[in-house]
């Protein structure tokens, strides 16, 4: 059926929707300002169905998907091929991202408030239609939005770009949970659906800012560079040259894989290129796999030369040690977790942890006191705790990394006991 009597083919391509979605629709679109912008972004349908910022199924190039706020529409385009054929865009589904209680994926300008002296997201209600600072952020696995736009991702943009505070910087948030009720529930189709509605809605900006001719400066954290890969897919063939990108613990997506497209795109990397803490090991391919990396490294020129060698000697170091250190770290940091679990005792008071499977693990090494911080910095990873995990510092160093961890947690003692709880709470 038409869906709108302004789809009805006078100006641009008709739109339909199929009959059976009408109860999908109703319960996804309201009245109010959210529902009435999804409803217009539809009707916009009839001029710029199957554009750069919608994907193309692999296997049928006429079927496409588009995001319009936090809602995924599927359709296909249908040429009439005699007359009578109902041509337009047909609507074959319609469903929406679920992020709870969290934020939906969109550039959010996060702002420096000089009176306070601290970071905050108190202006913020919905993201912004356009990138409108130089700096921007993707994040990966982080905390809630709060978290992530005050606590984690500054420090990322100031020490690859330089201060933020005067103009702030622009978050593209990308949820990767959904929240409810102190619980995280999601199901295969809807983390589906969440990572499409945040790669399309990325892709829109990128767009948006070349098509201005904004200069922007990128890092992209974590599993930030699977959704970068995927919004670049669909701009395939367009040039993104205002772009300049840096990669700080990279992971989910192959940099071997994501270089040529970024050079297709004519986009710039950053001098450092690629930053990541000594004891993140959440992506080891990225850490131990750079052989193809290097090589799609040298096609940038002979001004990454320098830098090539650094990484080559990097790589080296880190066979190494996951070879030999990191991999009894693990083994020892689900021990030590396993002891919490069991109901081992805690006394801080005596700067250890008390009962056999905790302080076993611990005492493995003995007077070894910067043995136990790696093993306790393993562990991290498997936290969303800024004050835990060295995959949320990338800029830091062993020594930097280690002060923030005393520091926010009470000493390293207390620490150590913080990052179990973390993993069992």
């Amino acid at each position: 059926m038409l869906f709108d009597k302004d789809t009805n083919g006078a100006c641009g391509r008709k739109v339909y929707v199929a009959s059976h979605l009408a109860g999908k629709f109703a319960e996804l679109v309201s009245n109010d300002s959210k529902g009435q912008q999804i409803i217009h972004g539809i009707k916009q349908l009839k001029s710029t169905a199957g554009g750069i910022s919608s994907m193309s199924a692999a296997d049928d190039a006429s079927v496409h998907m588009s995001a319009i706020g936090s809602v995924q529409i599927t359709y296909f385009i249908q040429q009439a091929m005699r007359y009578g054929d109902l041509s337009g865009v047909m609507i074959t589904d319609i469903s929406s991202g679920d992020f709870g209680d969290d934020k939906v994926p969109g550039a959010y300008h996060i702002k420096y408030s000089k009176k306070s002296e601290r970071w905050t997201t108190d202006h913020i209600q919905d993201p912004e239609p356009s990138i409108s600072t130089k700096k921007v952020a993707i994040n990966g696995v982080c905390p809630r939005f709060e978290d992530t736009a005050i606590r984690v991702m500054p420090e990322m943009v100031e020490k690859a770009y330089g201060d933020a505070k005067d103009t702030g910087y622009t978050l593209m948030y990308h949820p990767e949970k959904s929240c409810k009720q102190g619980r995280l529930w999601i199901t295969p189709d809807q983390k589906k659906t969440n990572f499409n509605v945040a790669s399309l809605t990325l892709a829109k900006l990128l767009k948006d800012a070349q098509q201005r001719n904004k200069e922007t400066q990128w890092v992209i954290h974590g599993s930030g560079c699977q959704l970068f890969k995927s919004a670049l897919s669909s701009l395939k063939g367009h040039s993104l040259d205002k772009v300049e990108v840096l990669f700080a613990a990279p992971t989910k997506a192959s940099l071997e894989e994501l270089l040529p497209m970024i050079r297709h795109a004519g986009i710039s990397l950053h001098k450092d290129i690629v930053k990541v803490n000594g004891d993140d090991w959440t992506s080891v391919s990225n850490r131990l796999l750079r052989k193809g990396f290097q090589k799609e490294l040298q096609e940038f020129g002979e001004e990454y030369s320098e830098k090539l060698a650094v990484i080559r000697e990097q790589v080296a170091q880190d066979r190494v040690t996951f070879n030999g250190f990191v991999t009894s770290a693990f083994k020892n940091s689900f021990a030590i977790a396993g002891g919490f679990a069991a109901g081992q005792a805690v006394n801080p008071s005596i700067g250890g942890l008390t009962g056999s499977g905790v302080a076993g693990a611990v005492l493995a090494y003995p007077a070894m006191k910067q043995k136990a911080k790696k093993v306790r910095n393993i562990m991290g990873n498997l936290t969303t705790n800024p004050d835990l995990n060295p995959h949320l510092h990338p800029f830091k160093s062993a020594h930097e990394f280690n002060a923030h961890v005393a520091t926010q947690n009470g000493g390293h003692a207390k620490s150590f006991l913080a990052v179990v709880k973390s993993l069992w709470s």
